[in-house]
């Protein structure tokens, strides 16, 4: 489980990273450039809601009671779908 929330955060960071790179190349003015880099930098929100969500998850498994402890990682897991849903639309 905890594999695989570190492949989910890494592959959500390079999806944030990929399109900006593109965005350089656009030639388009220098304000508009900006504001869709700024538009799709926020897929890093996302990004940091997933380490949250990686950490609770390493914690709850550290725990002897995962049941109490997993309570914060379902929190983080809902806060990154809703934040990634967010900034998609």
């Amino acid at each position: 489980m905890i594999s695989v929330a570190i492949i989910n955060t890494a592959s959500e960071f390079f999806l944030a990273v990929l399109p900006v790179f593109a965005v350089f190349h656009l030639q388009v003015d220098k304000q508009q450039r900006w504001n869709v880099i700024f538009m799709l930098s926020l897929g890093f929100l996302v990004t940091i809601a997933g380490c949250f969500r990686t950490y609770y998850v390493w914690q709850a498994y550290e725990s002897w009671d995962l049941t109490w402890d997993a309570q914060p990682q379902w929190i983080c897991s809902e806060v990154e779908i809703d934040v990634a849903l967010v900034c998609l639309l």
